[in-house]
């Protein structure tokens, strides 16, 4: 298992003011030549203004919310209580997976019964 207790280190620094903005800002590249080009190529650079995201006060508030739950997760993940859980639960899915195939295997016996009974010959047919 991969130790989670230094990945906080590895995340990149929260970002805010301009330098979020500037990080999340979208603007496609602007071509001055395309003036001079036919009306059909300038039609088609026109499909660049879907490119365009200009943030707003709802998206910075989204990316530091997301931001700060990503790092509170962090955080707990690297913590001795949640090793420990995580064991109790890999050795709790490992006790269901042999009492389930324990389960499985008695119904198939039984099954097998069931079938092997033969039906003697003198039965009345079903009608």
């Amino acid at each position: 298992m991969t130790n989670l207790s230094n990945i906080i280190n590895v995340l990149p620094r929260m970002k805010s003011g301009d330098s979020l903005m500037n990080a999340l800002e979208v603007l496609p590249g602007y071509n001055p030549e395309i003036r001079n080009s036919d009306v059909s190529v300038r039609l088609m650079a026109l499909s660049d203004l879907y490119r365009v995201y200009i943030p707003s006060q709802m998206s910075l508030e989204i990316y530091s919310k997301l931001y700060l739950a990503l790092l509170r997760s962090m955080q707990k993940k690297g913590t001795k209580l949640a090793v420990q859980q995580q064991n109790q639960n890999y050795e709790l899915s490992c006790n269901r997976n042999t009492a389930a195939s324990w389960a499985a295997l008695t119904a198939l016996r039984s099954l097998e019964r069931l079938v092997s009974v033969k039906v003697p010959l003198s039965a009345e047919p079903l009608t």
